[in-house]
């Protein structure tokens, strides 16, 4: 009897720790640990480009494999100052992996092509809110950033946190008017213990 209730408490305990190594967050069935090959396999048509100076990994998707708005993925490296969330703590250099999915329609897949500059963005891009609702009801309600301004574009952040790791959806709106459009999301996470 009590050896099987050690074995029942050891089960429980390596597949909670299983379980909290998971990545937090995902979109399109994509997540901060998706790797090269991953991508490889899912998109088998798509074009591929690597760049050991920056240690970054394209993906440009075919129109075929398009899926949940995705048309271009980056996955990449590097090192940023992290706090580990805590107030007060002084932010130390960290090692990070990013997934980037670009959610920008190609100039080229549109159908009919737009005759103004508004209409361009209005056609290539969707809707903030509905990207910022999905994401919503699956994450909760997310963190906002402050709005800032790029070019004629005000860029507003929206970010969810679980442990380590992050995710953000960038929303812009044109001139700071009009409906807002989801340009992109971001998740992060640091890969190597801080150094100082």
């Amino acid at each position: 009897m009590t050896m099987k209730l050690v074995c029942i408490l050891l089960t429980l305990f390596f597949s909670s720790c299983a379980w909290a190594e998971k990545p937090a967050f995902e979109y399109a069935g994509l997540n901060i640990d998706t790797t090269e090959h991953d991508l490889r396999k899912r998109y088998a048509k798509s074009n591929f480009q690597i760049s050991s100076e920056t240690k970054s990994y394209y993906v440009w998707v075919d129109k075929s494999e398009v899926n949940s708005g995705i048309y271009a993925i980056k996955i990449y490296r590097g090192q940023a100052y992290w706090s580990n969330g805590v107030k007060g703590v002084q932010p130390v250099l960290a090692e990070f992996k990013w997934l980037n999915l670009n959610l920008e329609k190609p100039y080229e897949l549109l159908g009919v092509k737009p005759k103004t500059w508004e209409a361009e963005h209005y056609a290539r891009h969707p809707n903030c809110m509905s990207v910022l609702m999905d994401l919503s009801k699956k994450y909760g309600s997310p963190s906002v950033g402050d709005k800032s301004s790029e070019e004629s574009l005000e860029v507003q952040g929206y970010k969810w946190t679980s442990g380590d790791e992050d995710m953000v959806l960038n929303c812009y709106t044109l001139r700071g008017k009009g409906r807002s459009l989801a340009a992109e999301i971001t998740l992060s996470k640091p890969v190597q213990g801080v150094s100082k």
